[in-house]
């Protein structure tokens, strides 16, 4: 029984992640609040206890953390102009080649995605924690 009121429970936040729907007239139920009413859900009907969410927030602490500053980081560099300059200098310098206007994007991008993802977080290495 227990496996089904899961299923449900994922699909309905699911659900309500994809609609988005309207409450109070005005308000739309984003992704954060659909994550929010799963969590409450599972604690509800007692799928999920407070000690297994404090053990995964503790877990989940410093990846999450490192993708909010991913994410800060790159939306400063953003609104510096960091990547519209780095456009414009890849097309001065190819000087009209495309094979050069081709290298220098790939580098480019090679540059920026190692300094500006989260895959390394999300990918890399686990950690061994007993849960």
């Amino acid at each position: 029984m227990d496996r089904v009121i899961a299923a449900a429970i994922l699909a309905s936040t699911v659900g309500i992640a994809l609609t988005r729907p309207v409450v109070f007239r005005s308000h739309r139920i984003d992704h954060m609040g659909a994550a929010v009413i799963g969590v409450i859900l599972t604690l509800a009907t007692g799928l999920v206890s407070l000690k297994d969410v404090a053990i995964a927030l503790t877990f989940l602490a410093h990846p999450v953390a490192t993708i909010v500053s991913l994410m800060v980081i790159t939306i400063i560099a953003h609104r510096t102009g960091l990547f519209l300059n780095l456009a414009r200098k890849i097309v001065e310098i190819s000087d009209g080649s495309c094979k050069k206007l081709f290298f220098y994007l790939f580098f480019a991008g090679i540059a920026t995605e190692s300094l500006f993802t989260n895959d390394a977080v999300v990918v890399g290495p686990p950690k061994i924690s007993p849960l």
